[in-house]
């Protein structure tokens, strides 16, 4: 993903970059090639629409954007538990939040997932 370089002037040339630097890390970190591809990027709303009523994933129709575009930031999170193997796809809402109750309780037996 891309990423921001920390400047004075890297609060008003956001249309190349998404995350901020530490200074301290900014000299360390590589240039990419990767160009985030406009309308391409899974978004929120193509995530949320993904779903059935009971929490069911159709993951057939968000892969083949995820591969091409990548993934909005604010669901990263959630789509990784799910490309990882978290969380099966067919799961509800109700299973995968018993899941995270579970992870939460016991952080240790759960290093992964």
């Amino acid at each position: 993903m891309m990423r921001r370089r920390w400047s004075k002037d890297s609060e008003t040339d956001s249309s190349s970059s998404l995350y901020q630097l530490r200074p301290d890390c900014a000299s360390n970190v590589p240039d990419t090639k990767f160009k985030i591809k406009v309308g391409r990027t899974l978004s929120v709303r193509k995530w949320q629409a993904a779903f059935t009523q009971q929490g069911n994933l159709h993951i057939a129709s968000v892969l083949s954007r995820i591969q091409r575009g990548g993934v909005h930031p604010a669901i990263r999170n959630e789509v990784w538990e799910f490309l990882l193997g978290c969380f099966d796809p067919d799961s509800t809402f109700d299973e995968r939040d018993h899941i995270r109750n579970t992870r939460s309780m016991s952080p240790m037996q759960n290093a992964v997932c």
